[in-house]
């Protein structure tokens, strides 16, 4: 992955990107239905929510802090959140940092990390994003990914998606 499209990924994780209902289905605009398994740091983050989130080292899952709730658990390995397929793996969350300047009103600095109990088991389905050194050059092509909304309050889209 291309450090400007690790950093994209992480921008639109953090500023919560919409997806927008279109007849395939739901999807980024301008997006399609990733191929299987070829994001394997996008992490499904659920209990009394839904959020998206990447996993960032083995024990940790970078996610939005307005998705902090208690009982979270992450999954991994994840493409169709309707059918499970056998790579997925499901971690307890046992501790979340917050950004110490989230605005829950505001929603500035809307970031939060998740330490999870056991750590992930490193492989083709899932491994850790490579974070960008520096930040892409304004023009540059970016990657985002998500499962995303596809109506409003409920709809979720099942498939990864990419713009």
């Amino acid at each position: 992955m291309l450090p400007s499209q690790s950093l994209a990924l992480t921008w639109g994780l953090l500023t919560g990107a919409t997806v927008s209902a279109q007849d395939d289905g739901g999807r980024i605009i301008g997006g399609y239905t990733c191929p299987r398994y070829s994001q394997p740091w996008q992490a499904y983050v659920y209990g009394p929510l839904q959020c998206g989130g990447i996993l960032v080292a083995p024990s940790w899952v970078l996610s939005a802090a307005h998705c902090y709730r208690g009982g979270l658990r992450v999954r991994l390995g994840e493409h169709d959140l309707g059918v499970r397929e056998g790579p997925e793996q499901d971690r307890v969350v046992v501790g979340a940092i917050l950004h110490p300047n989230y605005d829950r009103f505001t929603f500035n600095n809307d970031l939060m990390l998740l330490k999870l109990a056991q750590p992930v088991n490193i492989g083709p389905t899932a491994r850790p994003v490579q974070l960008p050194r520096a930040c892409a050059p304004t023009g540059s092509s970016c990657l985002i990914s998500g499962w995303g909304t596809i109506t409003s309050p409920q709809g979720r889209a099942g498939l990864w998606r990419d713009p």
